[in-house]
């Protein structure tokens, strides 16, 4: 089987260096938790109670399947899909900085976003 063709589903940090190698190789990661060092490294994220549920990005990114096909799989089975909520999470969280570089950065934002970020 080639590199490529591997998908491979972790929930922890031990997972971690197995999902570089398979990402790097091109193959397709899946995390089934919410802990944030596999989420940063997974290409896809699944939470739900229901192992079926890794089908869902395998089926979608690998297969090319849409959403009304793998509906209608899960149905042809006995099993409804009920929710199916798709977000993207960005974790953030700030910290105080001292006045003086604070004064600064306010100064940049007033000149607009491009001279902020430049």
């Amino acid at each position: 089987m080639s590199p490529d063709r591997t998908i491979y589903m972790g929930d922890g940090s031990s997972d971690l260096y197995v999902m570089h190698h398979v990402n790097s190789r091109d193959g397709h990661t899946i995390a089934v938790s919410e802990t944030k060092a596999v989420g940063r490294i997974a290409q896809r994220t699944v939470i739900s109670d229901n192992a079926l549920s890794v089908l869902v990005p395998i089926l979608e990114e690998v297969l090319l399947w849409n959403s009304t096909q793998i509906r209608a799989l899960f149905a042809s089975h006995g099993m409804a899909l009920q929710d199916w909520d798709k977000i993207h999470t960005d974790w953030v969280s700030f910290h105080p900085m001292g006045a003086r570089h604070d004064a600064t950065h306010l100064a940049l934002l007033a000149e607009g976003p491009h001279s902020f970020f430049s």
